[in-house]
């Protein structure tokens, strides 16, 4: 039996006044973010310190999604977080993590395309903001140079910038 998995979400519910959407709001308005994804021309030591900050936002904005997508926040946390822990495993050795198939293979998810889809449909549905429509580089450092994890997270269909912490 073929099993076939679709990225398709269903209809798009929540409240326009969350604590998330809020932040939606504010990060389409912000011109910086606090989420570096740059990797070029950082140190290993850098680069673990970097990535381990990204995942405290990570988690803070998991942790406000609201009930209507909280299982795909929580299944794109727990994407970024493997990557991060695989990362940490590799020792931040950017040859070692491309020719990774474990490294690698994390981004050929359906869940996390479905994932992302729903929050993607909610940031522009409840929230009234659409993060796909924006063009040119990806914001914050690394800008939309090669180095960025920028479009990683466009696809993911995560808001850029993201300022879950009020700053």
């Amino acid at each position: 039996d073929a099993t076939t998995t679709t990225t398709e979400a269903g209809p798009v519910s929540g409240d326009s006044g969350s604590t998330y959407c809020d932040r939606v709001r504010e990060a389409e308005a912000s011109d910086e973010s606090p989420l570096d994804f740059s990797f070029f021309g950082k140190s290993a030591e850098e680069l673990e310190k970097q990535f381990a900050a990204n995942l405290s936002i990570f988690e803070q904005w998991r942790d406000i999604a609201p009930n209507e997508i909280k299982d795909d926040a929580n299944t794109v946390f727990d994407f970024y977080r493997k990557f991060v822990d695989r990362g940490n495993e590799l020792m931040w050795d950017l040859e070692a993590m491309a020719d990774d198939e474990v490294f690698n293979s994390g981004f050929d998810d359906p869940a996390l395309d479905a994932a992302s889809v729903n929050l993607e449909n909610h940031s522009r549905d409840v929230c009234g903001v659409d993060f796909s429509s924006t063009s040119g580089p990806a914001p914050g450092p690394g800008g939309g140079d090669e180095d960025s994890l920028g479009s990683l997270l466009g696809e993911l269909g995560i808001p850029i910038p993201i300022d879950f912490l009020g700053e």
